[in-house]
């Protein structure tokens, strides 16, 4: 600008006013006005992270000789800042809560002036109603809050290691195995100590041993004797993918077989000794010796005496097609029922013999008829021995004439007088003729008599 110094004009620089920072407020470099008498007003800014104050003005005037007006604007901090120095100039530094742990609950780093969701440490959880809510104000120091519970979660405990605070720390587990055919079950180990806890046998065994229980240390191992376990009585111990498991014995048999007329049964063996079975006779056979009981052993072979059976009256010992011995029937009855069973064609064996047995009665009938014109028993061994000195010899004096009159017909009778017989009964006929057979001498009987 011209001015005039010495009574000469000369140009002069213009003068600034110059930049500055006071407090957070940031003037600008700006050129003074050419006049003396004006000033000239400018905009100021309030610092990173400020505002202006209520109630100032960020307007401010630079003279004419350079110089800022004494009107100074005011500025502060945003909410979560505060102003510090640095290099001379105010700076609104941001205020942070820091995080903290109090026991297991867990502040996280929050800018001053903000609420912060508190939370529990890992693998732990809340067991309070209180709120989990807590404020960081603007210079960033928690607020007074009352604190919530935390607790730690199931197979967790408590624990304040060295550089790492309070925490959850998973409890050992005594964890399950198998140990011949015990079962250890997966346990949680105690805090402190041991605990006692039940192991199991494998399927289809007992325990052989005191007891079943074993301890679970605190540090998560198996202590304490094994106990033991054995197969039941029905099943046998073997390994199957390096695991002892408890398998059915198979079954071993006494088998089915025949001794004479006994018939021993088809027997499941016992596991272990002897049982005792009763054995049955053949058909139509009954026992003989005391008993029918005989011994199965456990290896399946028979043992013992040998039980006796025999045949029942009217029944004789035979072979049957399959070489075993049976009671085959001496009766007609048994023989016809015998070839029933045996052949098809056994009906018409059994109707012929039928027949058979019919005609031979009749023809019987037929021969035993006495002969016509019989005389008495008396009448006639009188006569005989009177005319002939002895006894008959002809062949024709059977036993017909001796029982009594002959009837030619069922339905005929011969009631003349010669021929009817003496009124005495057989009893005293035979007595009488006793008595002439006694007085005679000399007597040649018939040889059919």
């Amino acid at each position: 600008r011209v001015v005039t110094q010495y009574e000469k004009q000369i140009c002069q620089a213009v003068p600034s006013c110059l930049a500055k920072t006071v407090d957070l407020v940031h003037y600008p470099n700006t050129l003074a006005p050419s006049s003396v008498s004006r000033s000239k007003t400018v905009a100021v800014q309030c610092a990173d992270n400020a505002h202006v104050r209520t109630g100032s003005s960020l307007s401010v005037r630079c003279n004419y000789n350079g110089n800022w007006s004494t009107d100074v604007p005011h500025c502060d901090c945003d909410d979560g800042y505060r102003p510090i120095s640095e290099d001379n100039k105010m700076l609104c530094e941001a205020t942070v809560c820091e995080a903290k742990s109090v026991g297991l609950v867990r502040y996280p780093a929050t800018f001053g002036g903000s609420v912060a969701d508190l939370q529990c440490a890992d693998n732990a959880h809340s067991n309070s109603s209180n709120n989990m809510r807590v404020l960081c104000n603007s210079i960033g120091v928690w607020s007074d809050h009352s604190l919530p519970e935390c607790l730690c979660d199931d197979k967790y405990r408590i624990v304040n290691r060295k550089g790492e605070g309070i925490i959850c720390e998973a409890i050992p587990s005594c964890q399950a195995k198998i140990e011949g055919l015990v079962r250890y079950p997966n346990t949680l180990a105690p805090k402190i100590g041991s605990d006692t806890v039940i192991a199991e046998c494998a399927d289809n065994a007992q325990r052989t041993s005191t007891s079943l229980n074993v301890t679970c240390l605190s540090n998560g191992e198996w202590s304490g004797v094994i106990p033991q376990c054995e197969c039941d009585l029905e099943y046998y111990r073997a390994t199957i993918s390096d695991k002892q498991i408890c398998l059915a014995i198979p079954p071993t048999l006494c088998e089915a077989m025949s001794e004479g007329l006994v018939r021993y049964p088809n027997w499941i063996a016992p596991l272990v000794g002897t049982e005792t079975v009763a054995t049955q006779c053949a058909d139509n056979a009954h026992r003989t010796s005391t008993s029918l009981n005989v011994t199965c052993t456990s290896d399946g072979i028979w043992s013992g005496p040998i039980p006796v059976c025999e045949c029942d009256d009217e029944h004789h010992v035979s072979t049957a097609d399959d070489g075993r011995d049976i009671c085959k029937g001496d009766n007609l009855m048994f023989t016809m029922i015998s070839l029933l069973t045996v052949s098809g064609g056994a009906l018409l064996i059994l109707l012929t013999l039928i027949t058979i047995t019919i005609l031979a009665i009749r023809l019987l009938k037929v021969s035993i008829k006495r002969p016509k014109h019989s005389e008495s028993y008396d009448q006639l061994w009188v006569r005989t021995a009177n005319n002939s000195g002895g006894f008959p010899t002809s062949s024709t004096f059977g036993m017909s004439n001796i029982m009594g009159t002959r009837e030619d017909d069922e339905d005929e009778e011969d009631c003349s007088p010669s021929s009817q017989p003496p009124n005495k009964s057989l009893e005293t006929r035979l007595v009488s003729t006793s008595r002439q057979v006694d007085n005679m001498e000399g007597v040649v009987f018939p040889s059919h008599l």
